[in-house]
């Protein structure tokens, strides 16, 4: 299984700022929401938020970091995220960010 690939810790901040604290009803279930990781983030984005949010993962992380962890995120049989959302992320990412393509 791959790693996830390395974030400041800058990143996270500006992260937590824009979508979680004003949005944690996106994050009910975690009780140390400041303490989420950028990868726990993600995975929360593309699975329970909208495009908008997904446009601000874009913004502060770019898409290429966005695209590997959410390929490395579905190679786990673990995941929380619903097979249409898994189908239309992936055609996206292979549109956008043609390396992490599995063709």
């Amino acid at each position: 299984m791959q790693k996830h690939p390395e974030f400041d810790y800058d990143a996270r901040d500006r992260l937590y700022k824009a979508l979680v604290e004003p949005k944690p009803y996106l994050f009910w279930g975690v009780g140390d929401k400041q303490g989420l990781s950028i990868q726990s983030i993600i995975e929360t984005i593309i699975a329970n938020g909208d495009f908008d949010d997904f446009k601000i993962l874009i913004e502060i992380l770019g898409m290429e970091k966005v695209a590997e962890v959410f390929r490395i995120k579905i190679q786990n049989p673990r995941h929380n995220f619903r097979n249409k959302t898994v189908n239309f992320f992936q055609l996206y990412f292979d549109k956008h960010v043609p390396k992490y393509s599995d063709q």
